[in-house]
């Protein structure tokens, strides 16, 4: 037969063991993402941001095998740095164009009636559909990393004008 123990914690004791310390918050990296302390509600705590310039990743190896960048005579083509810039030039115009039409399609929705809302509407969802993408395709040969990048730089240019 089994004998079934009650165990009582009693957490108003002070701990006999040292605190544990930290490191210096100098010490930490500045992109690393921080968790809110307790009691400071999550909305004001801080944002990861990206830069706001160009990337120009390496092409992740499962978009080099499946042969997203062409194939040569030897197999699959690895993208050199300076085709990797054109690429995510290429990409960021068009993403600034959609993000640009987008805009607009918002102001106008904010000063349309209730008439002619509808076709807006799905304009607005076309074009919001179209830029995210654009960036799932870029996502999906260089990673989330760097799309998140394309994304800050696209609506920093667009940001600027």
């Amino acid at each position: 037969m089994a004998k079934f123990v009650q165990l009582t914690l009693d957490w108003t004791q002070a701990s006999r063991l040292p605190p544990i310390s930290q490191p210096p918050a100098e010490a930490a990296e500045p992109h690393e993402p921080t968790l809110p302390k307790p009691g400071v509600p999550a909305s004001t705590a801080p944002k990861v941001r990206h830069p706001a310039c160009l990337p120009v990743p390496k092409p992740l190896a499962s978009a080099i095998g499946k042969g997203n960048f062409g194939e040569d005579e030897r197999g699959p083509v690895r993208p050199t740095a300076a085709e990797v810039r054109a690429i995510t030039e290429h990409h960021a115009e068009r993403l600034i164009d959609l993000l640009d039409r987008l805009q607009v399609a918002d102001a106008q929705l904010d000063r349309s009636s209730q008439g002619d809302r509808s076709s807006l509407i799905r304009q607005k969802d076309q074009l919001l559909s179209a830029y995210q993408s654009g960036l799932a395709l870029y996502a999906e040969d260089f990673g989330q990393h760097a799309a998140n990048r394309l994304d800050s730089y696209v609506r920093h240019q667009v940001a600027k004008k």
